[in-house]
């Protein structure tokens, strides 16, 4: 989308990885890929992994200097903006990477804290397994399932989000050593990601109504699922406001269905299972009597959301790929060519390539990194207050709608901006969903405008003089027909940051056409993968949605990071227009699997009510509780195959179907004994084990020990417990909701505030 060309937005950045997990290295992929330059430190007995993790190694790994650690990394710590690590937290403190002792060390240096798991609590120094996560956070107990269990996922998705999630931060911080030349240490751990993707899922009602939802059923929510079409193909209906299932039963002719007399008209009626199931059977015989290209071309004239379950080769090299995120191909010396995914944020003015693959014979010796570099200066001025959050100073107008969009400016109030949320009058269509709409826009006071209206768009433009940063999610033509064009934008503000969430990519014959989470999910392959031979399964939590505002908020901070005048000799950049979209961040959920040379090993497929890759990598249903363990290397199994007196396994002779019947064996033994003496066994042996926590168990301990939830005053529905958190900054409280007395918002108190705050284009921030 490039209409300007200037260089990557991060150049000059300096940014040290100290990583052994995924969420560290895609952190580290994600600032390369904008320019950064990530040096990552690696073992010489580790420089290259097993051919099983080799695809994800490459991808993970690109345009990094990777460095031999045998010298001293205090010295390159002095030297540099950033560090990412992920160190278990005993071993944290063991090893001096406590956020007390890098800030007196290095003042200056951006602190970022990857916890595998959590911070502190019983679980938390397990190896960071998607599996055991999964288990401990809820996640593998609200994956949608044909019975009440929980569920693996065939793609670790959480692990990108972890990693966006950390740089967010750390461009946050950067921001704010920008104001007052001090670093900030923050922690994203794996709980963070976890409740980041479930909190519009994992929610409960206090004082108020019950939150009504669909639950975890395959066939329930009846206008947000999959169906078979009458050829045998599936596809995904995703009319997730009542105007478009209202308009999708319009095309099918069966608008009785609203008059039934459990629906009674009422839209919430079909969140509850036993009614969706029942509407969803009807729909489910409607379908089956036409192949699925009838019922995707009746509902693309209708405007209504819709996709056909595709596989993952299709979707990396389809029409979509080529427009809103172009795969790269890649030589390598002994592989051939590498083909993986494109950078998944583009910019209106500057150039995003992908860089060279990562390959032992070009690792060097840490002394060789920076050589030339002088340590970061000390700060001159007095620490930030206890209370500051690093982006203080920037303003923000959201005027997305939904989640994808918002969730970008969520992020932002979350460390400190200040977020005005705009709306039509009607308000968000997301609000019907009361809970979620709550959780996502709990820290932005809303304002109401009618921007067809010439003298509403005045208005719009005299808040867009003050502001820092416009978050849109409509797609070119929408923004034309309301007068919105960057023309407009540029001569009200020249210095404004935008950022623009798309479904299908800014540019290219798919940007006019809707979509929602599970429409990527069925496109990308994602929901087949995690049905394996079975009918695809598409999970309920937002992950795509997430992840894309994630990506929206690394393109808006990157872009305010360059455009300060401490960059580029003094010489401010001109302002960028930061693009995420749903089609871009598929391939970054799964870019490692999507990575791709001549003769690689297959990618793990799941199944029904998908329990684990192995007999020993696995859910297992004790005889009060599920229990999740981790036994991933040879040496892990065969000693816990030992401990559940199963005898040794021989690797070399594992196929599909002994592993099925290994662990029927398993779970025979396991289904004898209390999740609690399972573990104990378990653990006493050194295999990774945890018990998988049940359906919206926030006052589980470990949970609370982490403060995985918060309460929340919701307008109308009062208050409301949902999963929280996201980051942790060292010494700062998270920042607490809006009274809802301050959640409607005046645009003559907006323009007078923000007039005398102080300008964040003013500060270079």
């Amino acid at each position: 989308m490039n209409t300007q060309s200037s260089g990557p937005p991060l150049d000059g950045l300096r940014v040290l990885e100290i990583t052994n997990g995924p969420p560290g290295q895609i952190a580290g992929m994600l600032f390369a890929d904008l320019g950064a330059d990530v040096v990552r430190l690696v073992h010489a007995d580790s420089i290259e992994p097993p051919i099983g993790d080799l695809p994800a190694w490459l991808c993970w790994n690109r345009g990094k200097t990777l460095a031999v650690a045998d010298g001293d990394t205090n010295r390159l710590l002095a030297r540099a903006d950033v560090v990412l690590h992920d160190l278990h937290p005993e071993q944290r403190s063991a090893e001096g990477f406590d956020a007390e002792t890098v800030r007196t060390r290095f003042p200056a240096l951006v602190d970022i804290w990857l916890a595998p798991i959590a911070a502190t609590g019983r679980w938390a120094e397990l190896p960071g397994d998607q599996l055991l996560l999964d288990a401990v956070s809820g996640f593998a107990a609200h994956h949608p399932a044909s019975v009440e269990r929980p569920v693996a996922s065939a793609v670790a998705t959480r692990h990108p989000v972890q990693g966006a999630l950390a740089v967010t931060a750390a461009m946050s911080a950067l921001i704010g050593r920008d104001s007052d030349g001090h670093g900030r240490s923050a922690t994203i751990s794996g709980l963070h990601a976890e409740a980041a993707t479930l909190a519009t899922l994992v929610s409960r009602s206090i004082d108020g109504p019950p939150i009504v939802s669909a639950g975890k059923s395959l066939q329930a929510g009846p206008f947000f699922r999959l169906y078979c079409a009458g050829d045998g193909q599936w596809f995904y209906l995703a009319a997730l406001s009542p105007t478009l299932f209202i308009r999708a039963l319009e095309v099918l002719d069966r608008l009785d269905l609203l008059v039934r007399p459990d629906v009674a008209g009422e839209f919430t009626n079909l969140m509850r299972p036993e009614i969706g199931t029942a509407v969803g059977a009807e729909l489910e015989q409607v379908f089956a009597a036409a192949p699925v290209e009838h019922w995707i071309e009746l509902f693309r004239a209708a405007e209504v959301p819709v996709a056909v379950v595709s596989d993952p080769a299709r979707w990396l090299t389809g029409e979509v790929m080529a427009h809103a995120c172009p795969p790269v191909e890649r030589a390598h010396p002994r592989l051939g060519p590498v083909r993986l995914p494109g950078t998944p944020i583009d910019f209106s003015r500057a150039v995003i390539e992908v860089g060279e693959l990562p390959r032992p014979d070009l690792v060097v010796p840490d002394s060789d990194v920076w050589a030339d570099a002088d340590p970061l200066p000390a700060p001159e001025g007095p620490p930030p207050n206890p209370d500051d959050r690093p982006l203080g100073h920037l303003r923000v107008i959201d005027t997305a709608s939904f989640l994808a969009g918002p969730f970008v400016s969520t992020l932002l109030a979350r460390h400190g901006a200040d977020v005005v949320k705009l709306e039509a009058p009607d308000g968000d269509p997301y609000a019907a969903y009361s809970a979620s709409y709550g959780i996502v826009n709990e820290h932005k006071p809303r304002l109401r405008l009618d921007l067809t209206d010439p003298s509403a768009r005045d208005e719009f433009f005299e808040l867009v003089t003050q502001a820092d940063v416009v978050v849109d999610n409509l797609a070119a033509s929408s923004l034309a027909r309301l007068g919105l064009s960057p023309e407009r934008f540029e001569q009200a503000n020249p210095d404004l940051v935008r950022c623009s969430i798309t479904a299908y990519g800014a540019d290219g014959p798919f940007t006019d056409w809707p979509g929602f989470d599970p429409i990527m999910q069925s496109l990308s392959g994602l929901a087949a993968i995690q049905g394996g031979d079975g009918r695809p399964v598409a999970t309920a939590a937002p992950v795509h949605d997430v992840a894309t505002g994630c990506l929206g908020a690394i393109g808006t901070l990157a872009a305010v990071w360059a455009r300060s005048p401490r960059r580029a000799s003094n010489h401010r950049r001109p302002a960028q227009r930061a693009y995420a979209s749903l089609a871009a961040t598929s391939t970054f959920l799964q870019a490692a699997e999507l990575t791709t040379f001549a003769d690689r090993m297959k990618r793990t497929v799941g199944g029904s009510d998908f329990a684990g890759p192995t007999a020993t990598h696995r859910l297992y249903s004790a005889s009060d509780r599920w229990v999740a363990v981790a036994a991933t290397t040879s040496e892990l199994r065969r000693a816990m195959l030992g401990a559940l007196g199963l005898g040794h396994d021989r690797d070399d002779e594992r196929d599909d179907k002994d592993e099925e019947v290994l662990a029927t064996r398993v779970q025979d033994v396991i289904g004898e004994c209390s999740a609690a003496s399972v573990v104990e066994t378990l653990e006493a042996v050194g295999v990774p084990v945890c018990v998988a926590i049940e359906r919206v168990e926030l006052d589980d301990p470990f949970l609370v020990e982490n403060d995985y939830s918060h309460v929340f005053d919701a307008p109308e529905i009062g208050r409301i417990e949902a999963a929280s958190g996201y980051t942790d900054w060292n010494h700062v409280d998270r920042p607490p909701p809006l009274d809802p007395s301050r959640l409607v918002a005046d645009r003559v108190d907006v323009v007078r505030r923000w007039s005398r705050g102080t300008s964040t284009r003013g500060s270079g921030t």
